[in-house]
């Protein structure tokens, strides 16, 4: 069961280091904005030394994360205008501790196709470039010490069904609708009743309507089934690639940032 990030609010971009692990952190947004906190998956770090310049994805449409969370392009569209929105281009930190390290965003854009900086990042991607100006921290940027990208805020979960429930019911009502039908006009005859050629008719044409609106429905569900069917398999790649050792790292991790949150 999936949970989808509605109205993201994204109030911090932060800069960490250890980007290739792949793992999950959560963080408490700053200020007092509405909603759940926010789990952001790292993404790894582009740079530009020539213009002391990291580039990264803030977050990816359709992506199932390690917490069975996801967002799609429209949300993450609103929430990357949001942050422009209400000028947090210089909420840039280090391992978010929430305090400006003299980095601001001075790029941010959805990608509208592949991107070279990040393979296998889809269309609707949030990316951002960050402009270091703090001698200190670029250095960390160079050495390797700072070499991810993560994101603190809140949103709205809607922890739905997968939408197979909502198909099924759908198509299980209008079934039984159709075939009910002719149930209720059919008249219980007598044994050696003559039988009534109108009548007759009316049950093939009504059976064959049954079958044409069954037919109708299932076409015009097969989209969703095809796309429920898809996150399906990737929320149960992602749970077989966690295993017993992904749950002893992630308890590690929260004792370790118990303090921040």
């Amino acid at each position: 069961m999936a949970t989808l990030l509605k109205n993201m609010k994204i109030s911090h971009i932060s800069l960490v280091g250890a980007a290739a692990n792949k793992r999950t952190f959560v963080y408490k947004s700053a200020g007092t904005l509405a909603g759940e906190e926010v789990k952001a998956s790292l993404s790894h770090l582009c740079k530009s030394l020539d213009h002391h310049m990291v580039y990264g994805v803030v977050y990816s449409p359709d992506e199932i994360d390690t917490q069975g969370e996801y967002s799609t392009a429209a949300e993450i569209e609103k929430a990357a205008h949001g942050f422009l929105a209400d000028l947090s281009q210089r909420n840039v930190d280090v391992e978010h501790s929430f305090r400006p390290e003299g980095a601001y965003v001075a790029e941010s854009w959805l990608l509208k196709g592949a991107d070279g900086r990040f393979p296998g990042a889809p269309e609707g991607s949030w990316a951002v470039g960050v402009k270091i100006d703090d001698e200190a921290l670029w250095k960390s940027v160079k050495d390797g010490a700072v070499s991810g990208l993560s994101m603190a805020g809140v949103a709205e979960k809607v922890r739905e069904d997968d939408g197979r429930t909502f198909a099924k019911s759908l198509f299980a009502a209008l079934a039984d609708l159709v075939k009910g039908a002719p149930a209720e006009k059919t008249e219980k005859k007598e044994p050696g009743a003559k039988k009534d050629p109108e009548g007759e008719d009316e049950d093939r044409m009504t059976e064959e309507l049954s079958k044409a609106v069954s037919a109708a429905v299932t076409e015009a569900l097969k989209p969703l089934n095809d796309k429920v069917e898809k996150m399906e398999r990737r929320l149960e790649s992602v749970e077989k690639s966690r295993g017993s050792s992904q749950r002893a790292l992630d308890t590690a991790l929260d004792d370790e940032l118990e303090g921040v949150l």
